[in-house]
């Protein structure tokens, strides 16, 4: 699909003459201007929202949008019947449930096991019975049912069963060469990544790691790549998801050093968003563990890395008493949301702000993917950059309304694929919460 993007954001100019400059991506690639000024209130929410909206429109189509938006709304409502993690608050589906995911036409598909393990045939249709009768009036008709052979808790235990492995056996030979592994939700299978792919290697991992027929192996696809500002390590002109975009160095995107913004700019990363713990009584921000070299690193000028986890990319930055934590996005001061999100769904849209190239939306194309010994990392394709790492995503309006949930935050990339950690998952392991 050729994707066209076109940007118009008209300002009222009352004292002061300040230039204000389209953003357009052709087939050949992204326009990018010599000079950009960012300031907090120069896009009102609703010229902001609405510009959003009709960019959407442009490139989705508003077909597509409003299936989203309805099957968004669907999923939600089944999800709500489902027990919840205590941990990260995510739902737990029942046996009989593959999983959840919109097509590319924005419809929800349900997944339903043919053979569920623990539920029998008669229990099972009960069960989906029940769901229906307890979806909102006329949505029935919206969900598409296919049967699958793996439910969504067996593919999960196998990534979980892969990942703990790795985590107590580092630099084994067997799991030196898992490159990565990934839940795929619309094949019903786990993938698995080596980087040593023959027939060997594939028994090695079945009797060494766990056996299943849910399993396919492949070589690896690629390396995974956490970078930081240093020069464009990516092409970005090859990507056609930017909205908002800037490459320029040394463009402030907050007002002054001591304001920081979601998705904006702190030495060669971005800020994520900003958070306290229970208690209240200790301030910061979440962004990318690899900025730093350990938990305890001063952040000169801003605080020290108070929380630091390898396993999921991410750090916690508690920040010294003269810095502002807003929670508006660097580029536009639009407010955000500050609920965090707790599903996470194949052929969801969602969003990055990232000090390198702005703003831009991407298609969630994996919910659950290990690489590069980083774990539960959420698999997507907006356009993004080495300086965009810590950067916040957050659920994409369907709408002319505010900013959906917040996701987490970027943390890498691999070939054409970029890749964000959960706000979720660090905020259970961190006990902070965001505001």
């Amino acid at each position: 699909m050729t994707k066209k993007l076109f940007l118009m954001v008209f300002v009222l100019i009352f004292s002061l003459s300040i230039s204000v400059f389209l953003y357009a991506q052709t087939n050949e690639g992204i326009n990018y201007p010599e000079e950009i000024i960012f300031i907090e209130d120069l896009f009102e929410n609703e010229i902001f929202m609405q510009s959003l909206h009709n960019l959407l429109v442009d490139e989705l189509g508003l077909e597509y949008m409003q299936n989203l938006e309805r099957s968004r709304s669907i999923a939600d409502s089944i999800e709500a019947l489902f027990p919840t993690s205590r941990m990260t608050g995510e739902p737990i589906y029942p046996d009989y449930v593959g999983g959840l995911y919109f097509d590319d036409n924005g419809n929800l598909v349900l997944q339903i096991v043919d053979q569920p393990l623990s539920v029998s045939r008669s229990s099972v249709s009960d069960s989906i019975d029940s769901i229906f009768r307890n979806l909102p009036a006329n949505t029935a008709d919206d969900i598409i049912i296919r049967s699958v052979e793996f439910s969504h808790n067996e593919l999960d235990n196998i990534m979980n069963i892969i990942g703990e492995f790795m985590r107590a056996n580092r630099n084994d030979e067997v799991e030196r060469n898992i490159v990565s592994a990934y839940h795929d939700t619309i094949n019903n299978r786990v993938g698995v990544e080596l980087s040593n792919f023959n027939e060997r290697e594939i028994a090695r991992f079945r009797e060494v790691v766990v056996d299943s027929p849910a399993i396919i192996f492949m070589e690896s696809q690629g390396v995974f790549v956490r970078d930081i500002r240093t020069q464009a390590s990516e092409d970005v002109s090859e990507h056609e998801n930017t909205i908002f975009s800037h490459v320029e160095e040394g463009i402030s995107m907050s007002d002054n050093l001591h304001t920081l913004r979601p998705g904006g700019p702190i030495s060669n990363f971005s800020v994520g968003y900003r958070v306290t713990d229970r208690w209240g009584f200790s301030h910061g921000f979440i962004t990318v563990a690899h900025a730093f070299p350990h938990a305890g690193f001063v952040v000169s000028g801003y605080g020290i890395v108070e929380q630091y986890s390898v396993d999921f990319d991410a750090a916690f930055v508690r920040t010294q008493a003269h810095i502002t934590l807003l929670n508006e996005m660097a580029i536009t001061g639009q407010p955000l949301r500050t609920t965090v999100t707790t599903s996470f769904r194949v052929g969801e849209r969602v969003t990055k702000i990232g000090s390198q190239t702005g703003l831009t939306t991407g298609t969630i194309l994996h919910t659950n993917r290990i690489v590069d010994r980083t774990f539960g990392l959420v698999e997507t394709n907006y356009n993004s950059d080495g300086g965009d790492s810590g950067g916040i995503v957050f659920l994409t309006p369907m709408g002319p309304i505010g900013p959906g949930d917040t996701g987490g935050i970027r943390v890498g990339a691999r070939n054409g694929s970029r890749f964000f950690t959960r706000a979720s998952s660090v905020q259970s392991i961190f006990g902070l919460s965001r505001y």
